[in-house]
């Protein structure tokens, strides 16, 4: 090949292929990538091709490539010393001749042989022409950077996150201040933009930083606050840039068309609530038995993070030490409430009765409902049962181990190899087949683990999925039931046992997870789709706690309930195997998954896991099982005419817009962060009256873990009718400051479902697309109210009837009429009448059917016309189904 001119012939055209398939695989002498003496697998597929459309000898097509380019070559690896770079040369008109693919659009400056480099399709035989523009805002970036008299300057990325390895971190951290070692060279060593996480938010001063570019809409104002307060920091800077890409999503898209409130709006008043004494009690149980244990032997672990009092097996043996410690030091215990307990309104006495006489039998409770868990630690049992504080200790974090972990200087969980996650999120990022990236490596989970040190050895324990818990969820409806029937379909609405509707599945918690540690995959800018978690559920109660009645909603308070997460691979659980002579349960398709993203030949190097024969496959869904106090509140009356079936979209839309609703509420009522609960709904039928319809009932839970005591406190039925009567601003409440901003006219006008303002907040936002905020107060109207007017004429649904329908009947090219008071739309070709009516209209009982219905229905019968009804709901978010 001549060193002035391009490829002309078809050999030297393959030869400049190969060495731009090599280079764009980092394929060079100095990288990573170990020689080989064979060509990699995509050569092979480039060559064949190129052989194949050109009736050309393959293994001749090879060795002629070779004697191009062997001189440049070292085990398929590119030596650049040795290479020369020629820009095309334009013709007279100032144009250049291009190749550029039909099926990927990658451009090529030669004929490469008649193939792509990109997706080996056929190129064009007639090259196509690229003017090169005096203009170079115009033209591409790589064609800009190579024309441009601009300085060259450098732009070397890093990433720098929570799951960045400490020591990896601190020396990222350090160039991007551009304090560098005297052995380390400042311009190739200068990191110029880091890629960060949260973990940047709060606090951390990284210099005189210029410029904030943020991937997505922060949660809140306080979030953009300390974000964009990360840069311009140093005197003399003048000025800074935060720059802000809205991504396509509900909470992206209301900020964008309302900047300011993200900018400029106040944000909350900081607060620490020291009113609720479960949490109190749990720090003075945590005092109080740490004296207790003092007089007891017990060995060291130095890896739980709630205290060292031994294993659950051995309560038995320290009980009676414990109770001696406490009925020979209340003058101690006195002094330990007191400290605790200054400058609240805790009472101190009943503190300390407590200790006295009920702290050993919660622990006697906990000890005998753990006895498939007699190898925990006791202190970790306590904690995830309410006795002992959890918030802020690690339990519940979940470590995907993607190297063998190993203990260094006793040093456990390790600090390198690791990527973690709480158990809540973890059972989807890290459940087998899901992809997480990390330092340019795209990490595959496989499978489950549970490592814990031995000595300076790491050892897995046995069976890490534990005994399962066979509970139903069904799909349809949001129920989880505890101790299901293996034959009927759901409980609660009737759905059949299949992956969309009902099934009864073993679930549980996992202790770790793990790749498949001979897999080492570059990240290439796509990873897998992570099978997500269902929504939150709260098990069956049990009727150890009666409900309360009151006006129309029952309600009551279980505290200490569990709560739910489950990942049941979209209905198809996980089945998991044992690898032989290893305690290590992986699933088979997320192997093959991961091994998908190495190339040919690393895929041949991975040695294949096998099964133990000797253990049978375990088919399970991942779990998050929490412990907190919850609230459960229903309409028990349901109105006549109307359907509160959750399984049904719009009684379930209603259900949850009824629940945030008053989280909303609750958190201005209590001034604390609606974080601070979570929502959820729970399906159930009344076994008193058998032909009732299925309906639900709207749990609120602390997502404090063991519960912070917000949902008891909103229990108490008084107070929980003093909050439905605050949301809507009527004569029994004294306050208006809640219901006149959203019951205001331009409110009204300008959401006709749900906004930022009414029920909307980054964290729900899987539920943006059902909120209605119209539905909501209804809801709370039929809780204080079952004659409450439930239709299209009540003040804030008729505004938003009218205009939907001149809209919604238009573009369908309908003929607006009405059928007795409903609006509806007239489709002449197929003789059919479209009826709009109210989203908790029953429209699956005709006996049910509400007098309005029945009015329409006769009227456009009479016409010649087939009755469809449809409701608003539907007809705002789904007008052309």
């Amino acid at each position: 090949m001549a060193i002035n001119s391009p490829p002309s012939s078809l050999e030297e055209q393959v030869a400049a292929s190969v060495i731009r398939l090599l280079v764009q695989r980092r394929r060079w002498n100095g990288s990573n990538y170990p020689g080989q003496h064979n060509p990699p697998g995509y050569i092979n597929e480039y060559l064949n091709r190129v052989a194949e459309i050109r009736g050309y000898n393959r293994e001749e097509l090879e060795q002629a490539t070779l004697n191009i380019i062997n001189s440049v070559l070292d085990q398929w690896r590119v030596v650049p010393q040795s290479l020369q770079v020629l820009s095309p040369r334009p013709n007279e008109n100032n144009q250049i001749d291009i190749y550029a693919c039909e099926q990927c659009g990658r451009i090529h400056l030669h004929a490469s042989g008649g193939i792509c480099t990109s997706c080996n399709s056929n190129l064009p035989n007639i090259p196509g022409t690229y003017n090169l523009s005096d203009d170079l805002e115009d033209c591409d970036y790589y064609e800009y950077l190579a024309r441009s008299n601009e300085p060259i300057f450098s732009l070397n990325s890093e990433e720098l996150t929570g799951q960045t390895d400490p020591g990896v971190r601190r020396v990222r951290q350090r160039l991007f201040q551009d304090v560098f070692k005297p052995s380390e060279q400042p311009d190739p060593s200068r990191i110029n933009l880091l890629s960060v996480t949260t973990t940047m938010e709060a606090g951390v001063d990284i210099g005189s930083l210029q410029a904030i570019g943020m991937a997505n809409m922060p949660p809140i104002r306080f979030n953009y606050q300390q974000r964009v307060g990360r840069a311009g920091r140093r005197r003399g800077l003048g000025m800074s840039i935060a720059l802000t890409l809205c991504r396509g999503r509900s909470h992206d898209d209301y900020y964008f068309e309302r900047p300011r409130l993200i900018t400029a709006e106040p944000p909350p008043r900081p607060y620490v609530d020291v009113r609720r004494e479960e949490i109190a009690k749990r720090v003075v149980n945590k005092e109080i038995l740490h004296r207790a244990f003092q007089n007891v032997p017990l060995e060291y672990t130095g890896d739980n993070v709630h205290g060292e009092f031994g294993q659950i097996w051995q309560w038995l043996q320290h009980r009676s030490i414990i109770e001696e410690w406490i009925q020979n030091h209340p003058l101690e215990i006195e002094e330990i409430c007191e400290a605790i307990l200054r400058r609240t309104s805790i009472n101190e006495e009943k503190m300390v009765d407590y200790i006295h006489n009920k702290l050993l039998q919660d622990i006697d409770v906990v000890v005998d409902n753990s006895t498939d868990f007699q190898h925990l630690a006791l202190s970790q049992r306590l904690a995830s049962r309410g006795i002992l504080p959890m918030f802020g200790f690690p339990t519940r974090t979940r470590y995907l181990y993607h190297e063998r972990p190993t203990t260094q200087a006793g040093e456990w969980p390790p600090k390198t190899g690791v990527v973690d996650r709480e158990l809540d999120i973890a059972i989807s990022q890290f459940a087998p087949g899901a992809q997480t990236v990390k330092d340019d490596m795209l990490l595959t989970a496989v499978g489950i683990i549970d490592p814990i040190p031995s000595g300076n050895e790491t050892v897995f324990q046995p069976n890490p999925l534990g005994q399962g818990i066979r509970v139903g969820v069904c799909r349809r409806c949001q129920a989880l039931v505890n101790n299901p029937s293996e034959q009927e379909g759901c409980p609660y609405c009737s759905a059949p046992r299949d992956e969309k509707g009902y099934r009864t599945v073993d679930i549980s918690e996992p202790p770790g997870f793990n790749t498949w540690w001979a897999i080492n995959a570059e990240y290439d800018g796509a990873f897998e789709f992570t099978p997500r978690a269902l929504k939150t559920r709260l098990g069956t109660p049990s009727d150890e706690y009666s409900f309360e009645t009151r006006q129309n909603f029952d309600i009551r308070c279980i505290p200490q309930a569990l709560v739910y997460r489950i990942n049941d691979n979209n209905g198809k659980d996980f089945e998991f195997f044992k690898v032989s002579n290893q305690h290590v349960w992986i699933t088979r398709e997320a192997f093959e998954q991961a091994l998908l993203d190495l190339s040919r030949e690393e895929r041949d190097r991975v040695t294949e896991p096998v099964n133990d024969p000797s253990v049978q496959p375990i088919v399970r869904a991942l779990a998050a099982i929490s412990t907190t106090d919850i609230l459960i509140a229903g309409i028990p009356n349901g109105g006549s005419g109307l359907n509160l079936n959750p399984a049904l979209p719009e009684a379930r839309a209603a259900w949850y817009s009824f629940g945030f609703l008053i989280r909303r509420a609750a958190s201005v009522s209590l001034d604390v962060a609606e974080s601070e609960l979570d929502v959820g709904i729970q399906p159930f039928t009344d076994l008193n009256s058998p032909f009732a319809p299925p309906s639900a009932r709207i749990f609120l839970s602390d997502s404090l873990e063991n519960g912070a005591g917000y949902s008891s406190h909103l229990a108490q039925p008084e107070r929980f009718e003093n909050l439905l009567h605050f949301i809507l601003g009527d004569e029994h409440s004294s306050n208006q400051t809640f219901a006149v901003p959203l019951l205001s006219i331009g409110h009204k006008e300008e959401c006709s479902t749900s906004c930022h303002r009414c029920l909307r907040e980054f964290g729900n936002m899987a539920y943006h697309s059902i909120l209605d905020w119209r539905l909501g107060y209804d809801m709370v109207r039929l809780a204080l109210n079952p004659n409450a007017q439930i239709d299209l004429n009540y003040d804030y649904w008729v505004d938003l009837v009218s205009s939907t329908a001149n809209s919604y009947f238009s573009g369908l090219d309908l003929e607006q009429t009405t059928f007795g008071s409903l609006l509806a739309g007239i489709d002449s070709f197929n003789s059919e009448a479209i009826i709009l009516i109210h989203p908790l209209w029953d429209i699956i009982k005709p006996e049910n059917f509400r007098p309005e219905i029945l009015q329409a229905y006769t009227e456009a019968q009479q016409q010649g016309l087939t009755p469809k009804l449809k409701s608003i709901f539907t007809a705002i978010r789904f007008p052309y189904e």
